[in-house]
């Protein structure tokens, strides 16, 4: 399930290089440009409607609190505040008209990114497990020489006793 997942994740991007082939269909191109860039106008002006809704929520809340909480704000800081809140308002505004714009043209990079991050990614894995072979080759001529010291060792053990008692025999005889 999660493959399938990566794999439609990975292609969600895929509409961009295909927009290039449209070359030849120049009509075509000029319809499929004018309805993306349409509809992401509508979009980025939904998003800026939000947050102008969400920032006057938010100003709403605040009154409704200070009202019951019995403080009455000040005329002087009520005109301060209302000026640094229509400023912050459209301050926010302005930003969720343009992060949408922000987010559309970063599909752009992404794609690039996941194109040039698999080839990294492949080469990567490549010389780990290059490294991995020689470490395994290395490991395994360690261990043959080692049983062969280990080997030799034994047969010295074995020889030496062998040697002395035919020394002895030769001697006694």
């Amino acid at each position: 399930m999660t493959w399938a997942w990566s794999t439609w994740a990975l292609g969600g991007t895929a509409m961009f290089p295909q927009l290039t082939r449209l070359e030849k269909q120049p009509r075509l191109r000029l319809a499929v440009v004018v309805t993306l860039a349409t509809a992401l106008v509508v979009l980025a002006t939904i998003e800026a409607a939000l947050a102008l809704t969400r920032d006057e929520i938010a100003r709403l809340d605040r009154e409704l609190m200070g009202t019951l909480a019995g403080a009455a704000p000040s005329d002087a800081a009520q005109s301060m505040n209302q000026s640094v809140n229509q400023l912050t308002r459209y301050a926010q505004a302005a930003f969720g008209f343009v992060i949408p714009f922000a987010l559309a043209f970063l599909g752009f990079a992404i794609e690039l990114l996941v194109r040039t991050g698999r080839v990294v990614a492949q080469f990567a894995v490549g010389q780990v497990l290059l490294t991995a072979a020689f470490l395994v080759r290395l490991l395994r001529q360690l261990t043959g020489g080692l049983m062969a010291l280990a080997l030799a060792l034994y047969d010295f053990a074995i020889f030496l006793p062998l040697y002395i008692e035919r020394q002895v025999a030769k001697r006694s005889t």
